[in-house]
């Protein structure tokens, strides 16, 4: 997910690149400085912690996939 593009298509192409699972390429989003905040997890700073909690993420939503359960929606 290297180079431009409007807001929509950097969200976009994270997403496509994290569902593929190159995280790598994920990551090319962010600056190396990035501060995220999760409700569950806290502040995650910077791109290596980051990396860290999305291969957290990935696992146990890979997890929860092989375990037949369906995954909730934001809403639900």
């Amino acid at each position: 997910m290297t180079g431009g593009g409007s807001a929509q298509d950097i969200v976009a192409g994270f997403y496509d690149d994290f569902n593929r699972g190159d995280i790598s390429e994920a990551l090319s989003a962010f600056a190396e400085d990035l501060e995220t905040t999760d409700p569950g997890m806290g502040t995650v700073h910077g791109i290596e912690p980051f990396r860290e909690y999305l291969d957290t993420f990935k696992r146990c939503r890979m997890r929860r996939r092989s375990s037949g359960k369906p995954m909730r929606s934001a809403t639900s």
